[in-house]
């Protein structure tokens, strides 16, 4: 009744003439058993010997390029095979980098603080930053805010016209989060939950505003008003995130919500090839622009990229952005709006969250403005390790 499948397979607007393509369920079943095998094991639920780790780890990787090589075999649409092909390419490439996440991680002594045990029950929990580096923060940021609302005034409401990430700004909000999160312990609850050593390594202020339109329900869905508009998964798992409130949040003007344990009762927590897929969306329309023409942030506006999204088999049909999609007063919409828990407060409330692993949104704005920081972490390198990541990405944008 509830299931993620049900978003497309009932929906007027994803109907058809082409022939969907099949999956071997079988290979399905072992792909999501083998990645949840790994899975376990990075989340410390039981203790699993390195055979079955290596055998799990290849079957993964041999299922992965199965499924595809199946699909592909199913259609001589060249079209189609490149939608395909562009799925495999970048569901790899996540999935290489996860299993490698959760090979890596270490085993650091469990907590038990109540962020903690919220954080691995929920993968997310709330905190306020602390008065003298909420000021700090305020200082920096209230110096873009007259820019921001002159570009809003001036009708520039794109979601980068409203957003500041430069390298200054971002090394100066950086500092004071990496010594506020030290502090208060969010580092410490990151890296038992994770196996790492985390730092904040990016920050970016962001404005938003009734007018503008980036978040919104897509027009050819027929479906505006509904209640699910932009909630989503991140893509990576390897990326945990902070958003911060430089603005008192209310109802009205766009505070961050989750939906804590949805992604288990609709199907997608236990089928981590669909996830896989899912995250995929977004830049398989990016890399073929002429084919899928499209919206804003919304794929689905393109004819194009529906029609092969729905040949897909529909076990692991998804996008990770798939409350756009959601028809208004259905069950499953009743659902994930009867799970939602919604952050309100004052300047320097903030959450930390594994947004691949707990559905949430934020940016709904209806009043005013929001003003937040938008914050970024990851494992902190060697310096060794950093100093060769600096110099091979300089050496890709040659």
């Amino acid at each position: 009744m509830y299931h993620f499948s049900n978003i497309y397979k009932k929906n007027k607007k994803y109907r058809f003439n082409a022939n969907q393509l099949s999956i071997n369920n079988k290979d399905l079943d072992k792909f999501n058993s083998c990645f949840n095998i790994l899975k376990a094991k990075f989340q410390k639920k039981k203790e699993i010997s390195n055979f079955k780790i290596k055998s799990s780890f290849d079957q993964c990787n041999s299922i992965h390029k199965k499924i595809f090589n199946d699909l592909v075999e199913q259609t001589s649409d060249k079209t189609l095979i490149k939608f395909l092909k562009s799925i495999e390419f970048f569901s790899y490439k996540n999935l290489e980098e996860t299993l490698n996440f959760f090979l890596k991680s270490k085993q650091f002594k469990a907590l038990n603080n109540k962020n903690y045990n919220l954080l691995k029950k929920n993968f997310y929990y709330k905190g306020y930053i602390s008065k003298k580096n909420l000021e700090l923060l305020l200082n920096i940021s209230n110096k873009y805010l007259p820019e921001l609302l002159r570009k809003a005034k001036a009708g520039k409401t794109r979601r980068s016209d409203l957003t500041i990430s430069d390298l200054s700004f971002n090394k100066k909000i950086s500092k004071i989060l990496n010594l506020e999160f030290k502090k208060n312990g969010v580092l410490n609850n990151l890296k038992s939950f994770f196996g790492y050593e985390m730092i904040v390594a990016g920050a970016a202020l962001e404005l938003s505003i009734p007018s503008s339109v980036w978040w919104k329900k897509n027009s050819s869905s027929n479906m505006a008003k509904n209640l699910t508009s932009y909630i989503h998964t991140d893509e990576s798992l390897t990326v945990p995130k902070s958003i911060i409130y430089l603005s008192d949040v209310k109802l009205s003007n766009g505070p961050l919500t989750f939906y804590p344990n949805v992604l288990k009762k609709i199907g997608i927590e236990n089928n981590p090839f669909a996830k896989l897929v899912g995250g995929t969306i977004h830049n398989v329309v990016l890399i073929n622009k002429k084919l899928y023409k499209h919206k804003d942030q919304q794929p689905m506006t393109s004819r194009n990229f529906r029609n092969h999204f729905m040949c897909l088999p529909e076990d692991i049909r998804l996008s990770n952005h798939f409350g756009w999609d959601i028809k208004r007063n259905s069950k499953i919409e009743k659902l994930i709006d009867s799970k939602k828990d919604i952050m309100l407060g004052k300047k320097g409330r903030f959450a930390i969250f594994d947004g691949y692993s707990v559905l949430h949104r934020g940016g709904i704005i209806n009043d005013n403005y929001r003003l937040v920081l938008q914050v970024t972490l990851r494992k902190k390198l060697s310096k060794l390790n950093f100093l060769y990541n600096l110099v091979k990405k300089n050496f890709y944008k040659k």
